[in-house]
C-alpha cells in the first residue's frame, strides 16, 4: 500500500489555487445574491394550547390521558386534513398565493417548473391542469409545510409554529389553526358522548 503523499495533495492544491479562489467567491456570490435579492423573509408566530392534563379532549371527561402515544396523536391531529381544512375554508386561503400558489404563474425557467417537467418527462406523461379537488388538496399541504407542532417535554402544552411571508399571516395562521383544532377536538368530544347511551344500549340489549 502506497503511503498517502500529503505534500503532493498540497501542490497540486496550490497550483490551482486560483481556480479554487474563483469558485468559492462565485458561490459566496451566488448565496449572497439568493439570501438578500431573491429568497423573500420569513416570520414566524407561536399559538399556545394547554390541555387538561386529567382528561383526554377526544374521548371522555373523566378518560385519563398518561401517555405519550395519545398526546402524540394529539400533535398530529392539529395538522390532519379535516383541522385543516377548515382553516383553509376559515381564512380563505385559496385566494391567497402565497398558499394556493396556481393563482400565480409560473416561469418556463423557474425551479419548480423545470421539476415539474423533469418528472413528466421520466414518467412518460403529459401535465394536467388540477381541478378544484386537487387545488384544494395541495392548498392543504401547503399550509401544512408551513406549520410545525410541538409538545414541550413532559408537559400538557402544545407549540403551534406558523411561518409566512407577512408577520400578521403568520399570527393568524397559528391563532386559527388553533382555535380549529380547539372546535374539532369539542365535536369529537361531543360525537362521543352522543354515542355513548347507543353503545349502552346495545350492550344491555345483547
Amino acid at each position: 500500500i502506497q503511503p498517502l503523499d500529503v505534500v503532493g495533495m498540497l501542490r497540486v492544491l496550490w497550483h490551482g489555487k486560483w481556480l479554487i479562489l474563483c469558485a468559492t467567491v462565485l458561490m459566496v456570490t451566488l448565496a449572497g445574491y439568493y439570501a438578500f435579492r431573491v429568497a423573500a423573509p420569513q416570520y414566524a408566530a407561536v399559538a399556545t394550547i394547554q390541555m387538561d392534563g386529567a382528561t383526554d379532549p377526544l374521548g371522555g371527561p373523566d378518560q385519563a390521558v398518561v401517555d405519550d402515544a395519545a398526546l402524540n396523536t394529539k400533535v398530529a391531529l392539529v395538522t390532519s386534513n379535516a383541522v385543516l381544512a377548515q382553516v383553509v375554508s376559515g381564512l380563505d386561503l385559496l385566494s391567497d398565493p402565497e398558499l394556493n400558489r396556481y393563482l400565480t404563474a409560473q416561469s418556463p425557467w423557474s425551479l419548480r417548473n423545470l421539476r415539474t417537467q423533469a418528472r413528466h418527462l421520466l414518467a412518460g406523461t403529459t401535465a394536467q391542469a388540477p381541478n378544484d379537488a386537487a387545488i384544494h388538496a395541495k392548498t392543504i399541504q401547503n399550509l401544512r409545510g408551513l406549520l410545525t407542532v410541538s409538545r414541550r417535554p413532559d408537559t400538557y402544552i402544545l407549540h403551534i409554529n406558523a411561518r409566512s411571508g407577512d408577520p400578521d399571516k403568520a399570527a393568524l395562521l397559528a391563532n386559527h389553526t388553533a382555535q380549529e383544532y380547539l372546535a374539532h377536538t369539542q365535536a369529537l368530544q361531543a360525537q362521543a358522548r352522543a354515542e355513548a347511551p347507543v353503545a349502552a344500549d346495545w350492550g344491555a340489549a345483547g
